[in-house]
């Protein structure tokens, strides 16, 4: 298969008979088209493939697939997405390869892996073999003769043996770490309705090896799964990759390398990923100032557009609230340039909560437009262009973003009061 790396939101022609097949039926899959990952356009010399801000591996036919890639540096995409609170919901059923880089992915996202080839194992059967296992007492065929006499027979007992036998058992080493993994990963799952299809599938699991004794993972572990029957012996090894890389043993990148580790296809939409990110990196930063950083998505904390009626409600990205008080509201968009619907939302939102400073906040990857930017005053409400900078230390963004907020409504504080008292 032809894997093709695009940037987000970056145009590629292919030609006709790449995505139309002779009869003129689309070569495109249908799985892919039904995401509305990206925009076609039919062109004298071609189709124009752009990507709508999603990234990662997405087949596009059965020859080619699309390997959607960030313009900031791939080391930020992880911690973004520990931060967004990302459920990684958007999983794509076929396996890539994920490049073997020095980077610890976010938790959530293995437990997804994981339970993407625990389904696998459970749908094949929990793996089984003969496992020796040591017996005492009353007498048994093959007994161990060299023990039997220095603990019994030494004693003065002639009726006891002691010796092994061979069970047909899950007490598997490999069934022992995948124990200890379902218990850990059981941990980190939210207690959300969308988990829990990945929470009943690790309850099963847990079942089916209730006589296994759980053990902690090794750096060597993922090798047990050798021994395994050939149907299951894939499955196990992939899942205990997972775990590995949970355990610190492994790393795992986002790019994409041939000979990397196998995992399914996650696909992000940036645009949600960055207003979350913003959005909770905030409200974590500005706890300690006072200030609440509210979701305006969420129906408790909308506003009326009009002052005399309830029919139309407004939804900021984020809300800056001081007691009772709004004193910011802003609007992320992750989008290289505002465009006039978004000055006209920002604009509207402001004036119906009566706050007092509005703000636009997007990602640039020039260090030198990355600030804040005035951008007009109108009804005395003032507005301002944040531009956070994605390609360097993104924990430093975050502070720089943090102190310019907090500094923007200290200076409209101070100018209420003098107003007041003038």
């Amino acid at each position: 298969m032809q894997v093709i790396s695009l940037h987000e939101r970056e145009n590629r022609v292919f030609a006709r008979e790449d995505l139309v097949q002779a009869d003129g039926s689309s070569r495109i899959l249908p799985e892919s088209r039904d995401l509305t990952a990206f925009e076609i356009r039919d062109t004298p010399f071609g189709f124009i493939l752009q990507p709508k801000g999603i990234i990662g591996y997405l087949p596009l036919t059965r020859d080619i697939a699309l390997n959607l890639r960030p313009k900031f540096p791939l080391d930020n995409l992880w911690r973004m997405l520990a931060i967004a609170d990302e459920e990684y919901n958007r999983l794509v059923p076929i396996l890539r390869s994920y490049g073997d880089f020095r980077e610890s992915p976010p938790h959530l996202m293995l437990v997804r892996s994981f339970c993407y080839f625990l389904s696998e194992i459970m749908t094949e059967g929990i793996a089984r073999g003969y496992v020796a296992t040591d017996f005492r007492g009353t007498f048994r065929p093959k007994p161990n003769f060299s023990k039997t006499a220095s603990r019994f027979l030494s004693r003065g007992n002639i009726i006891s043996v002691e010796g092994e036998e061979f069970i047909f058992s899950p007490r598997l080493g490999a069934n022992k770490v995948l124990k200890q993994a379902c218990i850990d990963f059981m941990r980190l799952i939210p207690n959300e309705p969308s988990w829990q299809p990945e929470r009943h599938l690790l309850l099963d699991a847990l079942n089916c090896l209730d006589s296994v004794r759980p053990f902690k993972m090794l750096p060597d572990d993922i090798e047990l799964s050798e021994s395994l029957s050939s149907w299951l012996r894939v499955a196990y090894r992939r899942a205990l990759h997972v775990y590995s890389v949970y355990c610190g043993h492994n790393y795992l990148g986002f790019s994409f390398e041939a000979k990397g580790a196998p995992l399914p296809s996650f696909l992000f939409k940036l645009d949600d990923i960055f207003e979350a990110f913003i959005r909770n990196a905030l409200r974590s930063a500005m706890a300690g100032l006072g200030v609440n950083v509210l979701d305006g998505n969420q129906s408790k904390h909308q506003s009326r557009l009009f002052s005399d009626n309830s029919r139309f409600k407004v939804q900021p990205d984020v809300i800056f609230k001081r007691g009772r008080s709004i004193e910011l509201i802003a609007e992320v968009k992750y989008k290289p340039k505002i465009e006039e619907v978004d000055r006209y939302q920002l604009l509207g939102h402001v004036l119906a909560t009566d706050a007092h400073i509005g703000v636009w906040i997007s990602p640039t990857t020039d260090a030198t437009s990355a600030g804040l930017e005035y951008v007009g005053t109108q009804a005395r409400k003032r507005f301002y262009h944040y531009r956070i900078d994605l390609t360097r230390d993104i924990d430093d963004g975050i502070k720089k973003l943090t102190n310019q907020m907090a500094s923007l409504m200290s200076t409209t504080s101070n100018r209420r009061e003098n107003i007041a008292i003038s």
